[in-house]
């Protein structure tokens, strides 16, 4: 269960190494993720409960990669294949046909939230959960690998520019040089610092002219392995389940994440779990909308008390403040699927009519299948 002293302590880091709002999407929202595929069940409950705090604000149950810390001591579920064989393969999103990859032409990276140009090969470890992000010019692939029964996450980032990298590792510093595929790279090293924030290691190199790349985690020949299975020969989409067809005025896309989790429970032994994010820049924050699959909400099908209710979905409102900004989180359920959907405000003068009005004009929530084969690639048009 995630308590208030987690998502309390994880703002505290998060605002003491970056004040900028948008940084609030990261570090508490992976915590949900990690725990997701462990629960599969969401209820309001726990989202009001993460969300209210004195003297911090945490979202409910929307995931969003972090960069990773050390390895946790918190048991995972087996990951295997149909035969029971631990899988260090990669689970990817759809393939995207007669798209231009990376490797041909740089600027294609981060250049279309609805396109992933990052691919991965095998894992020196099994693959537990993937979750693949698109943002303006930047992509990147935070995989949770099992260790000895320890969930061990690394963090896979891809961009035009080295300086998009330099941000990732404030407080590291140079830790000597090494190669990747031949290719020159140097490892940067981040000690343990007083906000709880473990150890990290980075190792970055240039795959080729336009391109940086950069991977983080803990181990060296972990790191350099993952390194060494980076691609960019193939593109995949990333689709969303529904259309966004209300957004304030202004906005537009400004993040698109598929988390990719092996669940044996569920048919083809893969749950998706997309987001979309958007934004219209400066001080006006970001709506983070997510959703859950088929069975992913647990909870009454009656309306109690208070309740919101839009459509066929039943939800409820939580606040809470960062500083003295106010931030909203809508979390719904639809009975028929037992779908979850979560809208949160991150930052900004974003409100609760403003979820609202996002959430009525979701569509297809209910009739999207599962399998994101079939979802389109962009919730906006």
């Amino acid at each position: 269960m995630i308590t208030a002293d987690r998502v309390r302590d994880a703002l505290r880091a998060q605002e003491a190494r970056t004040p900028d709002a948008p940084g609030l999407l990261g570090r508490v929202l992976a915590e949900s993720s990690r725990r997701r595929h462990r629960r599969r069940t969401v209820g309001a409950v726990t989202a009001v409960t993460a969300l209210v705090l004195a003297g911090g604000v945490a979202s409910g149950v929307t995931r969003h990669p972090a960069a990773p810390g050390p390895a946790t001591d918190r048991p995972g579920p087996p990951v295997a294949t149909a035969s029971g064989a631990p899988d260090p393969s990669v689970p990817a999103p759809p393939r995207a046909t007669g798209a231009t990859t990376a490797q041909d032409d740089p600027t294609v990276l981060g250049a279309d939230l609805g396109l992933v140009h990052l691919g991965l090969g095998r894992m020196p470890a099994p693959v537990q959960t993937v979750t693949w992000t698109v943002e303006p010019g930047r992509e990147s692939a935070t995989v949770d690998l099992l260790d000895a029964g320890r969930t061990d996450a690394v963090r896979v980032l891809a961009a035009r520019t080295e300086a998009v990298l330099a941000r990732d590792v404030r407080g590291a510093g140079g830790a000597g040089h090494t190669t990747v595929r031949g290719r020159p790279a140097a490892w940067y090293q981040r000690a343990e610092r007083a906000d709880g924030d473990g150890p990290a290691t980075y190792l970055r190199w240039q795959p080729r002219p336009g391109v940086w790349m950069q991977v983080a985690g803990s181990g060296r020949a972990r790191l350099a392995a993952v390194a060494a299975a980076v691609r960019l020969d193939a593109v995949h989409r990333c689709p969303y389940p529904s259309r966004i067809t209300w957004r304030p005025a202004g906005s537009t896309g400004v993040r698109c994440a598929l988390e990719i989790v092996r669940d044996a429970a569920v048919p083809g032994g893969l749950s998706y779990w997309p987001t979309y994010a958007i934004g219209a820049g400066g001080q006006n924050g970001t709506i983070v909308v997510s959703i859950g699959p088929a069975g992913s909400a647990t909870g009454p099908t009656a309306a109690p008390s208070g309740a919101v209710r839009v459509g066929a979905a039943v939800g409820s409102f939580a606040t809470g403040y960062r500083g003295s900004a106010r931030l909203w989180s809508l979390d719904l359920r639809y009975p028929r699927t037992g779908r979850h959907v979560s809208i949160e405000t991150v930052g900004g003068s974003y409100r609760d009519d403003d979820l609202l009005r996002v959430a009525r004009g979701l569509r297809g929530v209910e009739t999207a299948p599962d399998d994101p084969s079939g979802w389109p690639a962009d919730p906006l048009r």
